[in-house]
């Protein structure tokens, strides 16, 4: 019978014999591979229903004056878009986002780093990224084959 072997810290539960890590929720993966799959798309969707938003609006107030061109109402929407988006990263994601995520991700790393994970492992932990923030440091495939 084979006794399970857990390390239990406040940040992370690590199960030695099944090579599991479940970690605290305050604990980020963050790295280049989620810029570029989450939030850049994320990002450009937010952009694209907030142009969408106000085009429409900018088209109903040129509608109502009888003052209708495309090209203004849509130059317009796009200025009035690009404003907010750089105020809102001036304002908010610089001073206060990014230093947070920068702290977390940096405990996140201290962490890993006891836990003595490779760059290769920290990668395919990011890639996973479950709901349940548990995590297998050495997945095997499934070798059971049903028949037809």
């Amino acid at each position: 019978m084979l006794r399970t072997l857990w390390v239990i810290s406040s940040k992370y539960m690590l199960n030695q014999t099944q090579q599991i890590v479940h970690l605290h929720p305050q604990n980020v993966l963050f790295g280049y591979w989620s810029l570029k799959q989450r939030i850049l798309p994320n990002a450009l969707q937010l952009f694209g229903f907030v142009f969408a938003l106000l085009m429409f609006f900018f088209s109903l107030a040129a509608f109502s004056v009888g003052h209708f061109q495309l090209g203004k109402v849509m130059l317009d929407a796009l200025v009035l878009c690009l404003i907010g988006l750089g105020l809102f990263t001036i304002g908010f994601v610089l001073p206060f986002a990014l230093p947070y995520l920068c702290w977390q991700r940096y405990q996140t790393m201290k962490l890993l780093r006891l836990l003595d994970l490779s760059p290769e492992q920290i990668l395919k932990m990011e890639t996973q990224n479950p709901q349940n923030r548990i995590y297998h440091l050495n997945p095997v495939a499934d070798v059971i084959q049903q028949s037809a």
